[in-house]
């Protein structure tokens, strides 16, 4: 789980959505906007995707690579990652979206 300090709040949902930078993976989409000293993010989970089950254990996974990647790192951005299908196997999403966090500027 982030910190609540690490976490976006619904106004910069929006602004990020419409003003970020996007990258496209095979599953899902990382929207990024730079930011000064500060690292914020979220995630979005199509509803297309499933029950609410499937939605939150994608929910958990993502959250569990994230953490991993980007709090390690020390990134300054603004972040939203949406999700657009179903992953059955956790090492396929954790590749995909490892290459969208090498493609970050």
């Amino acid at each position: 789980m982030f910190p609540k300090k690490n976490k976006l709040t619904s106004k910069q949902f929006s602004s990020i959505y419409s003003k970020g930078i996007k990258l496209k993976g095979s599953y899902g989409m990382l929207i990024y906007t730079p930011a000064i000293n500060d690292f914020k993010f979220g995630i979005v989970v199509n509803s297309k995707i499933g029950n609410a089950v499937k939605r939150n254990q994608m929910t958990r996974r993502i959250r569990i690579i994230f953490k991993d990647l980007l709090l390690d790192k020390k990134f300054s951005i603004h972040a939203e990652y949406i999700l657009f299908s179903y992953v059955e196997n956790f090492s396929d999403l954790k590749s995909d979206i490892e290459n969208i966090v090498n493609r970050i500027k």
